[in-house]
């Protein structure tokens, strides 16, 4: 299995070099200080950017993809489906269970809430389910398998599945729903769901009808 993340280069590069930022601004600066820096760096282009971008990491991203992978293969679809349906049923207990504050109680803590810009359009969550960020942790899961799958041979693919990943993880601190640390744990968790379950596709392909895909 370390060989086949090994080859999945593109992808695995870049998601260190994400945990190797995230660690650094943990490191070098104090929880709040990459929230600050994003609102005090506002622009339209941002705030469409990443209001639209987080979409990639919730259910109808899913969706979508288990369709249209249906078309490919049967057993990449239910591996994916799954993929989600892990990532649900394992976020919500650990943020439960952690019971971070959101950013939005933090800075309402500190009397700074009223001081930062709110993207608009974006509700800002309010309760104690900041750690680990689910979006992230969904994000880095989906495409990291979609990478495991594609990406291995298709540099491109894996690059722009790497990309989303990121680009849904900084949504989540640009629009002031997630601290470094919640994105930091999410894509580390992410992306090892990502491996286990690329893990039992690759056993399950030795069944025939996992290889079959929908066709007219």
């Amino acid at each position: 299995m370390i060989g086949v993340v090994k080859k999945n280069t593109v992808f695995t590069i870049g998601w260190a070099m994400f945990l190797a930022l995230c660690l650094a601004l943990l490191m070098l600066g104090e929880q709040g200080d990459f929230i600050r820096f994003f609102a005090d760096n506002r622009s339209v282009v941002g705030d469409n950017l990443f209001k639209y971008g987080t979409l990639l990491g919730e259910e109808p991203a899913y969706v979508i993809i288990v369709i249209l992978l249906l078309f490919v293969s049967i057993g990449k679809a239910i591996i994916t489906c799954l993929t989600g349906m892990i990532v649900m049923i394992s976020a919500y207990p650990l943020k439960h269970f952690f019971s971070h504050p959101r950013p939005k109680l933090f800075f309402e803590d500190l009397g700074e809430l009223s001081q930062l810009p709110i993207v608009e359009g974006v509700e800002l969550h309010g309760q104690f389910t900041s750690f680990p960020s689910g979006h992230t942790m969904s994000a880095f899961a989906l495409y990291g398998i979609l990478s495991l799958m594609f990406g291995q041979k298709n540099k491109a693919w894996a690059f722009v599945f790497i990309s989303c990943a990121i680009l849904v993880a900084l949504s989540r601190v640009y629009l002031m729903q997630h601290f470094v640390k919640d994105i930091f744990f999410g894509a580390i968790l992410g992306y090892l769901v990502a491996i286990v379950m690329y893990a039992l596709l690759q056993r399950l392909e030795t069944y025939t009808f996992m290889n079959k895909r929908i066709s007219f």
